[in-house]
C-alpha cells in the first residue's frame, strides 16, 4: 500500500504567512498535530510526510529545532506547562495553516499520516481503540472529521473512543475550541450541524463564552446556507437570540419550527420585554398549543424559555397569580411539593414563603456551592428568587448573615 505524503507542489504554491519557507513547511507539520508536542515528534513527521527544505533534502532535527526556536522567539508557540519540551502554534497561526492542509489534501491522507506517526492502525480493531495517546486521538480526530468523512465512519469513531477516552473532551479541543469556521464547514453536514448545536445550547444554558464563536458561526449560516441547519440547531439560535434581544435573528431561526415552540419563544421575548400580562396570556397560547402537538403536561418548552412563564406570574404580584406560578413549577418538577434544593422546587419553595404557607430553607437560596464552578441557569433562579424574597426574609433564619 501506497504510504500518504503531503503534496509538494501544492504546498510550495501556498501564502507562507509571513514565515522563511522552511518554517512554514515545520509550522504545517505542527498543525497537522494540532495539540501539543515535541520536536522529535515535528522532526518524524515531516519525514513520513515528504516534505523537503530549501536545499532539497530531507528535514534534520536540527531544521527543525531552528524552526521552532525561531516561532518560539516571535511568540508564535504555546508551551505546555506540564511538558516543556512540548508546544503547539498559537491560534492565530495554526487554524489558517490547517486550512491550508484541507485546501490541498483530500481523502485520508491527512489522518492516514497522524496514524503513521505513532504506529496505530484505527482499522485493527472495531471494539477498543487502538491508542491510549490523547495527543495523537485529537489530532486523528480532527483529521476525519475536517477531511469530511462519512457520517457512518464518525459515529463508528465516537462509539469505538467512548469506551476508553472521554469523548467530550477530545471533541472540545479537537473541533471546537479554538473554532475556525472555514475548516469546520468541512464537516459533513450532519455531523456539523450536531456538534454546532451542542455548543450554542452551552452558551444559552451556561452563558459559555468560549463557545460564542460557534453560535456567531451559525448565525452567519443561517442567513447564508439555512438548509444546512437541522431543527433543533435553529431552535437553539432562536432561544440564544430570545436572550440577546436580537428579535432579526430570532425571527429568521423560527421559520419552520412547529407552531407552539414559535409562541413559547415569542413569549418569552414578551415577558423579557417587560410585557408581564402579554407574556402571560401568550404562554398560555403557546402551552396549550404544545399540549395538542406532542401530548403531555410537563415539559412542553425548553428550560431556557420555560422560566419566564412563572416569572411573568410572580412580578404581576397576586395570590393567584402566585397560585398559578406553583402549580406550573410543582408540574415542571413532576412533584406537588418537590424540594426546595432542586431546580423547579426552588420555584415552589420561594411562593411558598412568599404566601406564608412555610418557613424559608435559606441555602434553598445559595448559586453556587463553589466559587469556581460554572454558573448556570439553576445558579441565576437561586438569586432571581432570592431577590424577589427580600434581603431580610431570606437572611432571617441567620440574623448574622450579610
Amino acid at each position: 500500500m501506497n504510504k500518504p505524503s503531503l503534496n509538494r507542489t501544492a504546498i510550495a504554491q501556498l501564502d507562507q504567512l509571513g514565515l522563511p519557507p522552511d518554517t512554514h513547511k515545520v509550522a504545517l507539520a505542527c498543525a497537522l498535530l494540532w495539540t501539543f508536542r515535541s520536536n522529535t515528534d515535528v522532526h518524524r513527521l515531516l519525514g513520513l510526510s515528504g516534505l523537503v527544505n530549501c536545499a532539497g533534502k530531507a528535514f534534520t532535527a536540527a531544521d527543525v529545532k531552528s524552526a521552532t526556536l525561531a516561532l518560539r522567539q516571535n511568540d508564535q508557540l504555546v508551551e505546555d506547562p506540564a511538558r516543556p519540551a512540548a508546544f503547539h502554534l498559537v491560534d492565530e497561526l495554526r487554524a489558517p495553516l490547517y486550512r491550508q492542509l484541507l485546501e490541498t489534501h483530500g481523502g485520508n491522507t491527512l489522518a492516514q499520516l497522524v496514524a503513521d506517526l505513532d504506529h496505530f492502525d484505527p482499522a485493527r480493531s472495531s471494539y477498543y481503540w487502538p491508542t491510549g495517546s490523547l495527543p495523537t486521538t485529537i489530532a486523528y480526530l480532527r483529521a476525519r472529521f475536517y477531511s469530511g468523512a462519512p457520517s457512518e465512519e464518525l459515529s463508528h469513531l465516537k462509539q469505538v473512543l467512548s469506551r476508553s477516552m472521554d469523548w467530550p473532551q477530545i471533541v472540545v479541543k479537537a473541533l471546537l475550541l479554538p473554532f475556525d469556521g472555514p475548516s469546520f464547514e468541512h464537516i459533513e453536514p450532519t455531523w456539523r450541524s450536531q456538534l454546532a448545536y451542542q455548543a450554542v445550547v452551552t452558551v444559552c444554558l451556561y452563558w459559555a463564552p468560549e463557545y460564542r464563536p460557534v453560535a456567531d458561526w451559525a448565525g452567519e449560516q443561517l442567513r447564508r446556507h439555512a438548509d444546512w441547519l437541522s431543527e433543533d440547531l435553529r431552535l437553539a439560535l432562536a432561544d440564544l437570540a430570545t436572550q440577546g434581544a436580537d428579535s432579526e435573528l430570532r425571527e429568521a431561526a423560527l421559520v419552520g419550527i412547529e407552531e407552539g415552540l414559535r409562541a413559547g419563544i415569542g413569549a418569552a421575548a414578551l415577558v423579557l420585554d417587560g410585557q408581564w400580562q402579554a407574556g402571560q396570556a401568550a404562554f398560555e397560547a403557546a402551552l396549550k398549543q404544545r399540549k395538542s402537538e406532542i401530548g403531555g403536561h410537563k415539559n412542553l418548552l425548553p428550560t431556557t424559555i420555560a422560566w419566564l412563564y412563572p416569572l411573568s406570574l410572580l412580578a404581576q404580584t397576586t395570590p393567584r397569580h402566585l397560585e398559578l406560578a406553583r402549580r406550573f413549577c410543582a408540574g415542571e418538577a413532576g412533584k406537588r411539593d418537590p424540594s426546595p434544593h432542586d431546580s423547579w422546587g426552588r420555584w415552589a419553595h420561594a411562593i411558598d414563603v412568599r404566601l406564608g404557607k412555610a418557613p424559608i430553607k435559606r441555602t434553598a437560596f445559595r448559586a453556587v456551592e463553589e466559587p469556581s464552578a460554572r454558573w448556570t441557569l439553576d445558579a441565576l433562579w437561586a438569586i432571581l428568587l432570592a431577590a424577589w424574597l427580600g434581603r431580610e426574609m431570606v437572611a432571617e433564619a441567620d440574623p448574622a448573615a450579610p
